[in-house]
């Protein structure tokens, strides 16, 4: 939804995004979350206990992620340019490498929910 603030230069959109880029034809899916990896404990080389992916550790995204947002925008005589803030409704949670111990291990992290981006040229 475009709604301009001062005459038609600047304006105000509100926006809703959902999508993804997925690895393969066969993957895409509606589901609104990956399935979540499982995180256990073994015992490293050194005798020490430390982290292991046990389920689901490929890091594939294959879900449909949700955005809501804001957007300024600003009409420049060689296009719009835009400024937007975005709120992803459920960011991607993934598995990496970590040392624990000294034992290589796994950590569990999620991408930040808030996003900003600047824009050139018209997108909503």
């Amino acid at each position: 939804m475009n709604l301009p603030l001062i005459g038609d230069r600047l304006g105000v959109a509100v926006f809703y995004d959902a999508g993804n880029v997925f690895s393969s034809i066969r993957k895409i899916s509606l589901r609104a979350s990956p399935p979540l990896p499982t995180i256990g404990t073994a015992m490293g080389g050194n005798g020490q206990p430390t982290t292991v992916c046990l389920t689901n550790c490929t890091n594939e995204l294959n879900y449909f992620s949700h955005t809501v947002g804001f957007e300024i925008r600003y009409g420049t005589p060689i296009g719009p340019v835009a400024l937007d803030l975005g709120y992803q409704l459920n960011p991607a949670q993934f598995v990496f490498p970590t040392t624990v111990n000294g034992n290589p291990g796994v950590a569990l992290s999620r991408l930040p929910a808030f996003q900003f981006f600047i824009n050139l040229g018209t997108t909503f």
